[in-house]
């Protein structure tokens, strides 16, 4: 179905008209052009990818290594209870359990991929706006239903507040353009509204807090976990490809700039520094976003494009290998290059990041040298960390692997992850710009980061690793602890007990033995308030 609306674009759909038209100017409304169909059909690859992956999971067992205590327990146990049936339920019982976990995620991937689709196809904010609240609510119950622990709970409240407070932008955005006599639509986004508009976008990618340790605690957690990191993350991205068709070119570009870059840096040094993929996923999207508004800020729409799609569709490749073999390393070398912006690559647009600001009158020239350079080292970090994470357990030392996978699996797994760059080269063919149009910088910042990307990757393998090990207690602890900005985390906390206990305090003596009289006596201030 999406392959065969590209022949039919750009077309409106009115889903229903709302009534009196006074009240509503706009009804939630579809909109399939180019944009919204790049969006759709990487939203649609990631969630079928996600499916096979997690099928492939049937074929993958786990065999401990022999240990000669356990074989004396076992020999043991065999000759003390011979006659017991307990042994043979228990892989009925984890076969059970692994499958209804599967149908879960299997729903979960579903619902949540069409509910994307609904958010990056918006004709209209108000059909986006209602897209975030269902995704947002959606994600809620999903992780409240699985996670236990307090303190996961907490944050994961504390993420749903912050995208709620996203919403509360864009309909601050709207009340701006209402008082103007405009409506709030991708047609009439101005210089101002789209400062809401990118601000909106940023706090829905999950500032704060900076990790969700929630993904361990799901079923399938890989695949479903990278569906429910990357379709938020889709929804907000297709708002800054809308956004960029504008730009920010006003006096306060600069700031935007230089805190995107430094967000995308941090974010570029997380992710070459995360244990794994799974738990670096949040910081890929952090980098990748980063580059993408930074291309927004910047008035250029095709660069904004190639890093949004860039950012779902790599990102997405490598989130769902959890087999870490040598027969694996063409594929994920292929995700490489899509993300690398070499000259023919999917990315090779999002190198117009560098040019775009040459122009500007309120970037001066040493300003953007240095955010150019800031954003050519958050992509250099960003592919690094590619490398190391598609080596993990390969090279430089590989680790023995206790899985038995079955052959069929070899067969079906490859499949997925060939789906993903298929679409993704597919989306890069279609976005290939003229030869002539290509500044000389387009064709060789691809190049400089890769070099950049395996400079960076050698000297962490050669030198981090062992410097961390040695000096764990005084140099990477700290480190890590100041990075991870969890003492922003305890710092809010801190400030929102402290004032949720204000609030009980004051609750309390309004509601004692002398609450009428504290009542009168507010009543009094705030008339006497009026009248002065």
């Amino acid at each position: 179905m999406v392959l065969l609306a590209r022949q039919d674009i750009p077309r409106t759909i009115t889903l229903l008209q709302w009534q009196p038209a006074i009240f509503f100017p706009n009804s939630p409304s579809l909109l399939i052009d180019d944009i919204s169909w790049y969006f759709s059909l990487a939203l649609i690859t990631l969630a079928l990818s996600s499916i096979v992956s997690s099928i492939a999971h049937f074929g993958e067992s786990h065999q401990p290594e022999p240990n000669q205590n356990d074989k004396k327990i076992d020999v043991i146990e065999v000759q003390e209870q011979p006659e017991e049936k307990k042994p043979p339920s228990k892989p009925i019982i984890v076969k059970e359990n692994k499958s209804r976990s599967n149908w879960q995620a299997w729903t979960g991937i579903l619902v949540l991929t069409s509910l994307g689709l609904v958010a990056v196809t918006a004709g209209n904010i108000l059909t986006m706006l209602l897209a975030w609240a269902a995704l947002d609510i959606l994600e809620l119950y999903i992780v409240l239903g699985q996670v236990i622990e307090s303190k996961s709970r907490e944050r994961m409240i504390l993420a749903f507040s912050i995208r709620v407070a996203a919403i509360g932008v864009v309909i601050l955005a709207g009340i701006d353009a209402w008082s103007n006599g405009m409506l709030l639509s991708f047609n009439d986004i101005d210089q101002i509204t789209s400062i809401y508009l990118i601000l909106a976008a940023g706090l829905r990618f999950g500032i704060l807090p900076i990790q969700l340790p929630y993904i361990d605690k799901l079923p399938q957690k890989r695949e479903f976990g990278t569906i429910l990191q990357l379709v938020p993350a889709a929804a907000s991205l297709i708002l800054i490809v809308r956004v960029a068709n504008i730009g920010i070119l006003g006096t306060i570009s600069p700031f935007l700039l230089g805190f995107t870059a430094l967000i995308g840096f941090y974010a570029g040094i997380q992710w070459l520094n995360s244990k794994d993929e799974i738990k670096g996923m949040r910081y890929w999207v952090f980098g990748t976003a980063s580059l993408a508004i930074a291309s927004a800020i910047l008035n250029n729409p095709s660069a904004s494009i190639a890093w949004s799609i860039g950012s779902l569709l790599s990102g997405g490749l490598i989130f769902l290998i959890f087999i870490h073999h040598k027969n694996l390393i063409p594929i994920a070398f292929l995700g490489f290059i899509s993300f690398s912006a070499l000259p023919f690559s999917p990315t090779w647009l999002g190198t117009k990041l560098y040019t775009s600001g040459v122009s500007s009158t309120t970037i001066t020239p040493f300003l953007f040298l240095l955010f150019s350079l800031l954003f050519l080292l958050t992509h250099s970090l960003l592919l690094a960390g590619f490398i190391r994470h598609i080596l993990r357990g390969i090279y430089p030392h590989e680790q023995p692997n206790n899985d038995h996978i079955e052959r069929w699996v070899w067969l079906l797994f490859p499949v997925g992850l060939i789906f993903i760059l298929i679409t993704h080269f597919l989306i890069g063919v279609l976005l290939y710009p003229k030869l002539n149009e290509i500044h000389f910088t387009g064709w060789i910042m691809g190049a400089v980061a890769v070099i950049f990307s395996g400079v960076i990757w050698y000297f962490y393998i050669r030198y981090l690793p062992s410097l961390a090990h040695r000096d764990q207690s005084t140099t990477t602890s700290p480190l890590s602890k100041f990075l991870s900005l969890e003492w922003l985390f305890r710092f809010f906390g801190s400030l929102f007990n402290s004032l949720s206990r204000f609030v009980a305090l004051i609750s309390t003596i309004l509601e004692g033995d002398g609450g009428i009289l504290w009542a009168f006596v507010l009543f009094a201030l705030i008339i006497v308030f009026l009248l002065r």
